[in-house]
């Protein structure tokens, strides 16, 4: 039997997933993420924690494509539902990244997915080179002490 904090983790995050695939459908229903949400529902009657930290991740990434309108709107139901919303989510990353950049290693492979997307998020922007370069550095680190890794 799978602890409470664990199932509350399960449900949180298919909860959270499958609200976000709900407003993706509503902006774009041709669309439909109905492969997507069969996954989150498949992976929660597995208890599959892993795998929906990977669907919760990749929602959150798809619904940053959404227009600014579409993010406010999707922000709100997620405020009022879970009390709070993407933006609350980014600043607790930015805390992460910036407690990683202090201690100047990554110590785990989500660690590592985590700077490997604010790469992803900052490329492009020339006020963040600095922090793009120390990013990169990290993460080459890692790369070079370790196997690749497909968890």
């Amino acid at each position: 039997m799978k602890d409470s904090k664990h199932i509350f983790e399960l449900e949180f995050i298919k909860d959270w997933v499958l609200t976000i695939l709900d407003v993706l459908d509503k902006f774009y229903p041709e669309g439909k993420q109905d492969d997507f949400r069969e996954i989150v529902i498949n992976a929660f009657k597995r208890h599959n924690l892993r795998g929906l930290r990977y669907v919760y991740s990749d929602a959150n990434e798809m619904a940053g494509y959404m227009s600014r309108e579409q993010i406010e709107y999707l922000n709100a139901i997620l405020k009022d539902k879970f009390g709070f919303d993407l933006n609350d989510k980014n600043k607790k990353d930015l805390v992460k990244i910036k407690a990683i950049l202090s201690r100047g290693c990554i110590k785990n492979a989500s660690e590592y997915r985590l700077l490997s997307n604010r790469v992803e998020q900052i490329y492009a922007d020339e006020d963040k080179v600095d922090e793009l370069e120390a990013l990169n550095r990290l993460l080459l680190d890692f790369d070079s002490k370790h196997e690749p890794v497909n968890d």
